[in-house]
């Protein structure tokens, strides 16, 4: 790294309060610029004495540092940008350069749809905010106006909010904010509320999360979505201070999450209560069903070193996703160990599935399960159809709920048994019953003229 003379010191207390030094070339890492947020490439700034203070901005939210050193870099362009532009989007009045974003919310880029985390150009007068790539093009080239991009901005209501929510896109590539909802970070489309005073942020997908659910486990009452300033359901949740997950142990950091109506202390983060809707059923490894915790379910539990031992191998199952059984809340299974199926014959399709550890088949952000068409998590396993490359896609426990027969298992050892035959489901008796139903009446109806043409024969005898 090529650090100059003092005297290639940038001291200029609007773009930063402390000097920043002059790198003839770009760090051997990857760096990203804290103006504009793209790739550092060439000579560039940088400040030793402080992270990237954007960092310090959005401490309120939860936050995923995706550069653990979290230092200041600039471009050297960036670290001299103008006070006050004019720009054909916005030609009725100058925009102002802040380099400290000024919103207590959440706030678009007029002209691109991103959530600026980096410096903006600001009409102060309008409410007009250009990110810095942008108001470093024209409309033409940016190749969209902001009239158009309006278009698309279209409002949404959700019952864990009382406000409307927007469209926004989350591309930062230096820090990434948490959803309320699920606390996982956020990267690509997102719902934001606008209102000033509010810091909420969601997943497209968390929106589509049910105000209510059954999990298996605990049928006999449902689970409930509430926030923590929630006055249609002021029962317990976020009583306690804070509560802990019953599923992964961690504790809550967002503001909404799962409880049960009737049972005081019990409390579910949302993506640990989407997991557990889909048990896997019985096996010979143990009694009860079991549950899938993906390496998400994990994120939220990471910093509380809880330990989830695995209780055939004894080794930590931590930092994979592994099955846990929800009624001893201390039995865990590592994929392999529980066994699952390798390749299997499943019969909602006509080709073997493959067991994947994840696949994402394009980048529309939705992905659902091809035999409940429920949707699916992207990074976790899923049975995949190799025949139909990637076309057929299901849960590992839709695609075991009926199956053929096995063609190998996940850990390598061969069985004397070859062929399984599910449990039926409650679909499945009743077209079983209503087919036996129906064999039974062409077996009657068939006894019926046997009986008949006897009688007959015998009459002309």
């Amino acid at each position: 790294m090529n650090i100059n003379t003092q005297q290639q010191l940038l001291i200029d207390p609007i773009i930063h309060e402390h000097p920043l030094r002059f790198h003839e070339e770009a760090t051997e890492k990857l760096k990203f610029c804290s103006a504009c947020r793209l790739e550092l490439r060439g000579a560039s700034y940088i400040c030793t004495k402080c992270p990237d203070r954007y960092t310090q901005n959005y401490d309120r939210y939860v936050q995923y540092h995706l550069d653990p050193e979290r230092k200041f870099y600039l471009h050297e362009k960036c670290a001299k940008l103008p006070y006050e532009i004019q720009h054909p989007s916005h030609s009725s009045h100058p925009l102002n350069l802040y380099t400290k974003y000024p919103y207590k919310g959440f706030k678009i880029c007029d002209e691109c749809g991103d959530i600026p985390r980096g410096f903006i150009y600001l009409c102060e007068e309008c409410n007009f905010m250009l990110d810095v790539k942008c108001a470093a093009q024209t409309a033409q080239e940016n190749g969209v106006s902001s009239m158009q991009h309006k278009g698309i901005e279209s409002s949404r209501h959700h019952f864990g909010h009382e406000h409307d929510l927007l469209i926004g896109h989350c591309s930062d590539p230096i820090n990434q904010v948490g959803c309320n909802i699920c606390e996982l970070p956020i990267s690509g489309q997102a719902h934001f509320c606008p209102g000033s005073s509010c810091h909420y942020i969601v997943h497209e997908s968390c929106l589509r999360l049910p105000e209510k659910m059954q999990v298996p486990f605990h049928a006999g009452h449902m689970m409930v979505m509430r926030s923590k300033d929630s006055q249609k359901y002021p029962n317990y949740f976020f009583r306690m201070s804070p509560p802990r997950c019953y599923a992964c142990h961690g504790f809550f950091s967002s503001i909404v999450g799962y409880e049960c109506e009737e049972c005081p202390l019990y409390f579910l983060h949302s993506t640990c209560a989407n997991s557990l809707r889909r048990p896997l059923m019985k096996l010979e490894s143990h009694e009860h069903n079991l549950y899938y915790l993906g390496t998400d379910c994990q994120l939220l539990s990471a910093n509380y070193n809880f330990p989830f031992n695995c209780s055939k191998c004894r080794k930590n199952c931590r930092g994979q996703p592994f099955y846990r059984c929800m009624e001893c809340n201390d039995i865990n299974f590592h994929l392999e160990c529980v066994p699952l199926l390798h390749i299997v014959k499943s019969r909602h399709h006509i080709h073997p599935l493959t067991l994947k550890d994840s696949f994402i088949e394009d980048d529309s952000g939705e992905y659902y399960c091809d035999i409940c068409e429920e949707e699916r998590f992207a990074k976790d396993h899923v049975y995949y159809c190799e025949e139909c490359k990637g076309l057929f896609l299901a849960h590992i426990e839709c695609a075991l709920a009926k199956v053929e027969y096995v063609v190998s298992y996940l850990d390598g050892q061969e069985r004397e048994e070859s062929r399984i035959e599910s449990e039926p489901s409650s679909s499945d008796n009743e077209y079983d019953s209503s087919v036996n139903s129906e064999s039974s009446y062409d077996d009657d109806e068939q006894s019926v003229q046997d009986k008949e043409e006897e009688d007959s024969s015998a009459q002309e005898s």
